[in-house]
């Protein structure tokens, strides 16, 4: 159950049971100050501040061996918290969901106690391994934001959306995973996510849960809580060495062992993230920029594989001749023929170039429109 890194589209309703599951993408998920930070900055902040200290120090890490080239490590933490059960009556909105007279419910409540006599049920699980021939931004924005791409190495994953833009490099999103028949429910989140690109070329993504009230409540689906969700991506020359380290409480009823074997198995999506690269290479996406290098406003981006079409969502902003660039891979993904570059919607508003290297630039032509660049193999 992978969280980071999300590329959105408008997405069909699935139904599960005979219940509708409805996650719809808004077609312009940008605030109208983009860029600009969010509401939940003390939270991005907290959980980068726990992400860097858990990379920091090797103290308290279970080795838990070598599995599929990824080495992976469990942490057990204090807390202040105890886990208890209840035998309650549901809340009005879990009566309605899912028509029990009574739930056991899982809780962690926070209690004034010594942190060292205290464990926090839900463990901090870590994978790391090399990517070779790979910069660490085409991993990101190629293959673990992709949307359709990370169905391929994330088996959990259903669909999620964008509930707000903030900036290029930072989310409100509502994500949606696969429950098992008969056995646990499917597990939405609701979180903040935020990239950030070191001097050094490092890409750190942060993930937390957080509260609002964009997100729709779905029926027979259980609300997760992501303490941490966070990748690093290093460059060692041409190669990137991936960090996973994610914390999330499933909640609701769920056999522990199946617990156990989410958490354990995590870690894992590093290795067939790799090995989706591997076999198909990285999809199209847009490059990383600085928010004062560009007025131009990103929206949202698809990539569908079976046609290798992309579409990037673009809104041109105040100052005319302002640029983004796609980067699109030429060694693997479209190594035959190179690509067709279009203009969906109003084309007078840009212009595109191709430079049959691997990357497409944009360049704004009138300001406030909304455009649609479509990336096809020729």
């Amino acid at each position: 159950m992978a969280y980071a890194g999300f590329a959105f589209k408008n997405i069909d309703h699935t139904a599960r049971d005979g219940v509708v599951m409805s996650l719809v993408q808004s077609e312009k998920p940008s605030v109208a100050d983009y860029p600009t930070s969010s509401p939940y900055a003390s939270q991005i902040a907290g959980a980068k501040e726990r992400f860097l200290a858990l990379l920091a120090s090797d103290d308290g890490w279970q080795e838990l061996g070598e599995k599929q080239g990824v080495v992976l490590t469990k942490k057990n933490v204090k807390s202040t918290g105890i886990l208890s059960l209840s035998h309650d009556k549901p809340t009005e909105r879990n009566r309605r969901l899912t028509g029990r007279k009574y739930v056991v419910s899982c809780r962690w409540e926070m209690r004034h106690r010594r942190p060292s006599t205290l464990t926090n049920p839900v463990p901090i699980v870590r994978g790391e391994a090399v990517v070779e021939n790979i910069a660490p931004w085409e991993l990101l924005g190629g293959v673990i934001r992709a949307q359709e791409i990370r169905k391929q190495w994330d088996p959990r994953y259903d669909n999620g959306v964008y509930l707000r833009r903030y900036s290029q490099t930072e989310v409100l999103f509502h994500a949606l995973t696969k429950g098992t028949r008969f056995v646990a429910a499917p597990r939405d989140i609701v979180g903040i996510q935020k990239d950030f690109v070191e001097a050094d070329g490092t890409c750190i993504v942060v993930q937390t849960s957080v509260d609002t009230d964009l997100a729709v409540e779905l029926p027979k689906t259980t609300r997760a809580n992501l303490n941490l969700g966070a990748w690093q991506f290093k460059p060692e020359g041409a190669n990137t060495r991936v960090t996973y380290v994610v914390q999330v409480a499933l909640n609701g009823s769920i056999p522990s062992m199946l617990a156990s074997a989410v958490a354990n198995e995590t870690p894992l999506c590093v290795a067939r993230a790799r090995d989706v690269y591997y076999k198909h290479g990285f999809a199209p996406h847009l490059k990383y920029h600085k928010e004062s290098e560009t007025s131009i406003v990103y929206q949202f981006e698809d990539y569908q594989p079976d046609s290798r079409k992309y579409i990037c969502v673009l809104t041109t902003g105040a100052h005319n001749g302002d640029s983004v660039e796609i980067a699109y891979d030429t060694r693997k993904m479209y190594a035959s023929g190179g690509v067709r570059v279009s203009v969906e919607g109003d084309q007078s508003a840009v212009s595109v170039s191709d430079d049959g290297n691997g990357t497409v630039r944009v360049v704004a032509q009138e300001s406030g429109k909304t455009v649609t660049i479509a990336v096809t193999p020729k």
